[in-house]
């Protein structure tokens, strides 16, 4: 393949991406599955069952989920979450059925007309079972992001989710 066709092939595929994710429906529906994937990777289990991306409110895009299965929430490799989690196994009995709530999602900041704009990507695992209330019982991360366009975001939002999840 000359460089002149690569450049082509760049070009258009460029020129496709910014027509298809050029509006807010489209960039969530981006969102949605994106989160549904990494949702699928860190969060869910037997237990939980399938994780479902939902709005909660117009601009937030979220999964949140409660495991109540606590050997599959000690699996982290985050050893502030893995703290948390086994002060929470040792403050209820198995009676009592204790449960993690993990939240991983994006907020749309604001959208310009090439499908990039401002975001914020967040995850977070909170052991204050049952209220889920207290700050001090929880590991959370969120991280400001801007993109050019919806080329830009493409390739980079993976890269940002990660990082985040590592709380989960």
């Amino acid at each position: 393949m000359s460089v002149e066709d690569k450049e082509r092939l760049e070009a258009e595929l460029k020129s496709r991406v910014l027509q298809t994710m050029n509006g807010l429906e489209e960039l969530g529906e981006f969102f949605k599955v994106t989160l549904k994937n990494f949702g699928y990777r860190y969060i869910e289990s037997e237990s939980t069952g399938e994780v479902i991306p939902f709005w909660a409110d117009k601009k937030t895009l979220l999964i949140e989920v409660k495991e109540g299965q606590l050997a599959n929430a000690l699996k982290t490799d985050n050893p502030n979450t893995r703290k948390g989690l086994i002060d929470l196994a040792k403050s209820f009995s198995k009676k009592d059925k204790p449960e993690v709530r993990y939240q991983l999602g994006v907020k749309i900041l604001n959208v310009n007309s090439q499908g990039g704009g401002e975001f914020q990507v967040f995850a977070e695992t909170h052991w204050d079972f049952p209220n889920f209330q207290d700050s001090e019982k929880k590991n959370s991360l969120s991280r400001d992001i801007v993109y050019e366009d919806s080329l830009d975001l493409r390739n980079n939002f993976a890269r940002i989710l990660e990082d985040v999840c590592g709380v989960l």
